[in-house]
């Protein structure tokens, strides 16, 4: 089997500013809602689900184990652009639609990156590579098969 990534589960204060935030801002489309979570179905069967912070807590004895303050991020969740113009776009709507930038997107040795931290201190990188676009990206998710079992 080949390891991969089918789910992030992300806790949320308020689901239906999270919902927003994701729909709007980051142009997930309209998924399945509950009271409790949402799921946005995103390409290459991995979700995104948002899930009420008393509901995670449920599963993982977070009021118990977790340490680190609300909106500490021990990683990156990343979008790749298809060009510098599309990261500016991309972090304006998600601002507007409730997240925080904080900083503006910069030029860097690699490429051009912004940061939008989402309504519940999620931190999310908005990149463009000109080594790897959007479209080579999914074109190479693509070309890879799972293994059968």
């Amino acid at each position: 089997m080949q390891p991969m990534i089918n789910c992030i589960t992300l806790p949320v204060d308020d689901l239906k500013t999270a919902v927003h935030f994701y729909r709007d801002g980051m142009a997930f489309a309209d998924g399945e809602a509950t009271d409790d979570h949402a799921v946005f179905n995103l390409s290459n069967g991995i979700s995104i689900v948002l899930l009420t912070r008393k509901e995670f807590s449920t599963f993982t004895d977070a009021a118990q184990q977790m340490t680190a303050p609300k909106g500490a991020s021990e990683f990156i969740l990343s979008y790749f652009a298809g060009s510098q113009l599309e990261v500016d776009a991309h972090l304006a709507r998600a601002q507007a639609a409730g997240g925080f930038i904080p900083a503006p997107a910069k030029t860097l040795p690699w490429g051009y990156a912004g940061n939008i931290v989402d309504p519940d201190g999620h931190v999310w990188e908005i990149m463009y590579n000109p080594l790897i676009t959007a479209a080579e990206h999914a074109a190479e998710a693509e070309a890879v098969t799972p293994p059968t079992l």
